[in-house]
């Protein structure tokens, strides 16, 4: 087996088919995923899924978490548990040992961080793990929306803080792909085989699927991260991480993918509630196998003509909607937006807000309104405001009294104030 190189990928390849890209446009012209990945078209078409991947020597991550900004989250941001959690030679250390009790407006906590015991912890050998960072450090959830919206694929985040010559978990595998990103520090990586091809949430691992055989512990590749290193790995690759000469800080970010198996659950999901298939089976089915099986031969031709009869186009807008619909909204600056709108004027330059999820739909029947789909709402407007929607909605600012349609000065300014209100138009200036 080959080595791995700057922007390389395995000469051995799994065997899984793999179906084209819908589309890659968005991946490819991502700084956020080619700054992981360098070739962000090879990563999508020829990578993805099928083997890691290193690439070496770009910018430090740092900028995303430093060790400083580490001390800050620790010793001044008030954490709980478990937003930061301890691991020490593969067992977490349980949470009162770094935990204390205080109160917060007069309610009480249990499980408030406690800086100066997690800092004897790390002294001592622990690694620091801060979880989710995505919901509450700004850059990390800017870069993770970036990678989301590339991918249209979840991520999550965790940071994995290590003292030299130490180790927190033991050989294992994830069960959704992941991004490395050494920080800072370097970091020894032990990658072994693929154990499980494209593992569901339900095959996580167990330490006794070791015991299959003593070549799963012979490391196939040895590989020390430095700062500004990016490894990728699918889901169910064995590997074992040992920070070297010094503290290591890596992130990692989770690839937790919508799957084809969520589109069949979609699909069997309305197949049960359907009274064909709801029906009870046959009193004394239990007496006759041979009688029942030729029942459930009619049955499974009958299911499969209902799959047949499903709209794909209706299945993919569900698919679509479960990704679009479940990414909160980042809303940075938006109390300085929401004093200045009412001062907005004609001559006020507006754009779409980066990293903002929102999706124009015009339906077909005219004697619908359309729609702007965000994470946690929709939006009806009229019909003919749809130019102007479309125009406000592209990624080039536009002055309130050149947005298309017809309108009159009132109706742009009370439409680019309510698209300011609602998080989807940030001011770039005021007049």
């Amino acid at each position: 087996m080959s080595s791995f190189t700057p922007n390389g990928v395995r000469s051995v390849v799994g065997s899984t088919l793999m179906d084209p890209t819908p589309t890659a446009a968005a991946a490819v012209s991502s700084t956020a995923l080619r700054r992981c990945v360098g070739d962000a078209d090879r990563f999508v078409h020829e990578i993805y899924g099928r083997a890691p991947s290193l690439h070496a020597g770009g910018e430090p991550y740092s900028d995303l978490l430093s060790t400083d900004d580490v001390d800050h989250l620790i010793s001044s941001s008030m954490l709980r548990w478990p937003a930061c959690r301890l691991v020490k030679h593969n067992t977490p250390i349980d949470r009162s040992e770094y935990t204390r009790g205080t109160t917060l407006a007069g309610t009480p906590l249990d499980d408030v961080i406690d800086p100066g015991r997690v800092y004897a912890h790390f002294d001592a050998g622990a690694t620091i793990v801060l979880q989710g960072l995505q919901k509450y450090w700004r850059p990390i959830a800017e870069f993770c929306r970036d990678l989301e919206l590339a991918l249209t694929q979840p991520v999550q985040c965790n940071a994995y803080v290590t003292p030299a010559h130490s180790q927190g978990l033991a050989v294992h595998y994830d069960t959704h792909d992941v991004l490395v990103l050494q920080a800072d520090g370097t970091k020894l990586w032990r990658l072994y085989e693929q154990l499980v091809d494209h593992p569901l949430e339900s095959h996580r691992f167990q330490p006794n699927q070791l015991a299959a055989g003593a070549a799963l512990l012979d490391p196939r590749e040895n590989l020390t991260l430095e700062p500004g290193d990016c490894l990728y790995l699918p889901g169910g690759y064995l590997h074992e991480a040992i920070s070297t000469d010094n503290l290591s800080v890596h992130l990692t970010v989770g690839i937790s993918p919508f799957r084809w198996s969520d589109v069949v659950q979609q699909v069997l999901g309305e197949a049960v509630s359907d009274p064909i298939f709801s029906e009870p089976l046959p009193i004394g089915f239990a007496e006759d196998p041979a009688l029942l099986a030729e029942q459930v031969r009619q049955r499974l031709k009958l299911l499969a003509w209902w799959i047949e009869s499903r709209d794909p186009e209706q299945l993919a807008r569900q698919a679509a909607a479960g990704f679009w619909s479940t990414r909160p909204a980042l809303l940075p600056r938006q109390l300085a937006l929401l004093s200045q709108v009412a001062h907005l004027t004609l001559d006020s330059l507006v754009t779409r807000r980066p990293r903002v999820v929102a999706r124009l739909e015009v339906p077909v029947p005219e004697d619908q309104p359309a729609r702007i789909f965000m994470s946690d709402r929709r939006l009806e407007f009229p019909r003919n405001l749809t130019p102007a929607v479309k125009q406000l909605l592209s990624d080039q600012p536009v002055r309130v009294g050149d947005v298309v349609g017809g309108l009159d000065t009132t109706d742009q300014l009370e439409l680019v104030r309510r698209l300011v209100r609602e998080g989807i138009l940030e001011i770039v200036r005021l007049s």
